[in-house]
């Protein structure tokens, strides 16, 4: 796209003496070369002939000596002014290349979603006719039962691209941004360009870049439902998938995408007062609100009437629930002596319903660190024992995660706290932070334990959410300050910095972020609020 005064520097120079051109002069077979390497070479041959050191052949001197090369010699005059790239050049460039690239796929969905989603599917039809071609006759049934769900899907597909609204939205949203690439690319164009202008434009760009990628994850579960289909080839082993199967890339993730528009203009959603009470936290639970008072538990609705409720004759360190129709909640009981030293304490687990009524309870014979839930699962994270173990919702234990003969297992949870859970990946972060003042962040498997990689984010946190593009939703409710980190470099282990924010937290306590993407603290101890991070 660019070119450097080096480059074009090292186009005029003579490629036989390798110095700056001196009269060059055009070969008949079409090379150049300047005068005194002509002259050299006329000098050693008495019937005027030189050969030719590029293409060997013997060319004849004329006696007014070869035509000189006009072009060349025009240039040479040229006194270009050096382009100065600053050092954020090539970093931007390549961010403009990766926004055009998600612009053109943006057009591509909108302009030739038929063709698009017709000529897939028959790259699917083509691999599945070769793979069956040799055995046709005998495989014929498994060949139409994979045809038949491909139709399905494909009509499926066709069904929910005229069923797409708000298409005019996607076309606005293509044409600005397209006039602000053609913008950052006139600015680049400039000989001279200003550091400090490239490095806000930069950040410009990184949010443009942001909002296409999830706009890009939108159209596709638009047109392509909740899965994206692939063929995968077929295994040696004949089984009753050897001619392949159809996988479903699952699209339906992007529902819990961070939505930067709008956490960049996050107001408060709702505040809500529950009878001038003290209220330790809350979350909403469909159109109703779960609210802790004290020992108290309370289902209210968003006038502030009582629906149900339930009291503990213990402290309620931690509530949660899934969206289908559990609530558990960590309350944990203290043992007294009589002149009132604490002896032991004991902690349990509650499953509750909607309405409150008890469905599962378990005793925990340890100190329970953290607590964390997703939609399927319970994490519990124990005091001492450096483990996680993992329950269903109905309190039934399936695992535990660093309870192993390895002696490095262990060593992966000590220090760390267990801060979210995210499909197959559980997020820890170190309790404090290293020499540098950042704070490290640990990525586990879920399903064998080990360490995948572990990146730092150069700030302090308390609030930790990870969105379905594993971008890092952090809020610091110290400072008010809420950031966003892209998905980490495993190579540099760190995390770039997407978008920072201030947000009002005065005052705040009681924060929780819940599995739809709201952010509810109370303010004051009175009031309740929240934000909506989330793209639903």
């Amino acid at each position: 796209m660019f070119y450097e005064i080096e480059k074009i520097e090292s186009q005029l120079k003579c490629p036989k003496c390798l110095l700056k051109y001196v009269s060059p002069r055009i070969l008949p077979c079409g090379k150049s070369m300047c005068q005194n390497c002509v002259d050299q070479l006329s000098n050693y041959n008495l019937l005027n002939l030189i050969k030719c050191p590029f293409c060997y052949k013997s060319h004849p001197v004329p006696d007014e000596g070869f035509i000189i090369n006009e072009f060349i010699v025009n240039t040479l005059k040229l006194k270009p002014e050096k382009v100065y790239r600053c050092p954020s050049f090539e970093r931007f460039d390549n961010l403009l290349i990766e926004i055009e690239n998600d612009l053109h796929e943006i057009q591509t969905r909108l302009n030739y979603p038929e063709d698009k989603i017709r000529n897939h599917c028959d790259q699917i039809r083509n691999q599945i006719d070769i793979n069956t071609e040799n055995l046709i006759e005998k495989l014929n049934g498994y060949r139409e039962r994979l045809l038949n769900e491909l139709t399905i899907y494909e009509k499926n597909c066709l069904e929910n691209l005229n069923r797409i609204e708000h298409k005019e939205i996607f076309v606005k949203l293509l044409s600005e941004n397209t006039r602000k690439l053609e913008f950052y690319s006139r600015y680049l164009n400039k000989s001279r360009i200003d550091e400090e202008n490239v490095k806000n434009m930069m950040e410009q760009a990184k949010l443009q870049e942001y909002k296409l990628k999830n706009n890009i994850q939108i159209l596709n579960a638009l047109i392509f439902g909740k899965s994206f289909v692939s063929y995968e080839e077929p295994s040696k082993q004949v089984d009753q998938h050897f001619l392949g199967r159809l996988n479903y890339e699952d699209l339906s993730r992007m529902s819990d995408i961070a939505d930067i528009d709008r956490i960049a203009n996050s107001q408060i959603e709702m505040t809500l007062q529950y009878q001038d009470k003290i209220v330790d936290y809350a979350l909403s639970i469909q159109e109703r609100f779960l609210v802790v008072i004290g020992q108290c538990l309370k289902m209210i609705d968003d006038q502030s009437n009582d629906i149900v409720d339930i009291r503990f004759d213990s402290t309620l360190d931690f509530v949660s629930h899934n969206l289908k129709d559990s609530i558990l909640v960590q309350h944990r009981r203290c043992l007294w002596r009589n002149d009132r030293r604490e002896i032991s304490q004991a902690f349990t687990l509650s499953v509750y319903d909607f309405n409150l009524n008890l469905k599962e309870e378990i005793m925990i014979d340890t100190k329970i660190l953290k607590c964390v839930t997703n939609e399927n699962n319970i994490f519990v994270q124990c005091d001492k024992t450096n483990t996680v173990s993992v329950y269903t919702w109905d309190l039934v234990k399936i695992m535990t995660i660093g309870q192993t003969s390895y002696a490095d297992r262990p060593y992966f949870f000590r220090d760390f706290i267990l801060e979210a859970v995210k499909y197959d990946k559980m997020y820890l972060r170190k309790r404090t932070a290293d020499e540098e003042g950042d704070y490290w962040v640990r990525v586990v498997s879920l399903s064998c334990g080990d360490l995948m990689h572990e990146f730092y984010l150069n700030c302090r946190f308390e609030i930790f959410f990870i969105d379905a593009l594993s971008r890092s939703i952090v809020v610091d409710p110290v400072f008010s300050i809420l950031r966003i980190y892209d998905k980490p470099n495993i190579k540099s282990n760190q995390a770039e910095l997407l978008m920072e924010k201030e947000l009002d937290l005065r005052n705040c306590s009681g924060f929780k972020m819940t599995l739809d993407g709201k952010f509810f603290f109370i303010r004051d101890k009175k009031y309740i609020q929240f934000y909506q991070f989330s793209t639903f």
